[in-house]
């Protein structure tokens, strides 16, 4: 499938380009055979832009009212995160795998497509990492990669349920850290039931971190993609109450 790409070098030298105003020049560059995705990938994310200005407006009007009640701002900016990430995943969920393992098409959606989004999901001065620049491959900080595979657990989690409320779980951090950076994101049930855990506070948020540890060490010996809902439970509550016994 045909598709844009772009080149670390250019991902790079495009964002710098953008950042200092300077008129943006097409670096892209075409990949792949077969069919050409590029008009439909590229009227998609006219779509997703527009849910980004819809989404932030919301959560803006909800985050107006009582200020005891109202998220902070990073809170706020994690749950607009995963809330788009199931707008992104299901717009570009049927590509081929061809194209959506292609480090540059990463790179092409978050500076070519994203920029806006990702300068202000990250910051003004985010490294290029959030762009997928900056290194050889994408890795987890790249912004439109980590919110596709955020959403793509959810849905194998829980595809016929509440997949975007756990999509929507507002911490980053944890699901960057805990989930996708480790083999723990192999298994959509262990980690929506780490996330929900965590989410309900049945985990407080520094216990997250060991947690995680205890179960990753836990690999080497079990399979937890074979595993049920009530196995993958019963795991949980022992390495929750594991790293209590401890502290």
């Amino acid at each position: 499938m045909m598709h844009w790409v772009l080149t670390a070098h250019d991902a790079s030298r495009l964002v710098e380009d953008l950042r200092a105003g300077r008129p943006r020049e097409d670096l892209r560059r075409v990949a792949g055979n077969g069919a050409d995705s590029r008009a439909g990938t590229e009227e998609f994310m006219k779509t997703f832009r527009e849910s980004v200005d819809d989404v932030r407006s919301n959560s803006s009007r909800a985050g107006s009212g009582d200020t005891k009640a109202a998220k902070s701002a990073n809170e706020r900016k994690d749950h607009i995160e995963g809330q788009l990430s199931c707008v992104l995943f299901q717009g570009l969920k049927d590509l081929d795998a061809a194209v959506l393992t292609d480090p540059g098409f990463w790179r092409y959606l978050a500076a070519w497509e994203m920029f806006d989004f990702v300068q202000w999901r990250d910051g003004e001065n985010c490294k290029l990492v959030s762009f997928g620049a900056g290194s050889h491959s994408p890795t987890w900080d790249c912004v439109p990669k980590r919110m596709f595979v955020r959403a793509r657990i959810a849905f194998e989690a829980d595809g016929d349920g509440n997949w975007r409320d756990l999509a929507g779980i507002a911490g980053t951090d944890v699901w960057r850290s805990h989930v996708l950076r480790v083999k723990t994101g192999n298994s959509p049930a262990l980690s929506a039931a780490l996330l929900e855990a965590w989410d309900d506070q049945v985990i407080r948020t520094k216990e997250v971190r060991d947690v995680a540890k205890r179960i990753k060490r836990l690999r080497s010996n079990m399979v937890f993609e074979l595993m049920d809902g009530e196995q993958i439970d019963a795991i949980l509550s022992r390495q929750i109450e594991a790293a209590r016994g401890e502290t």
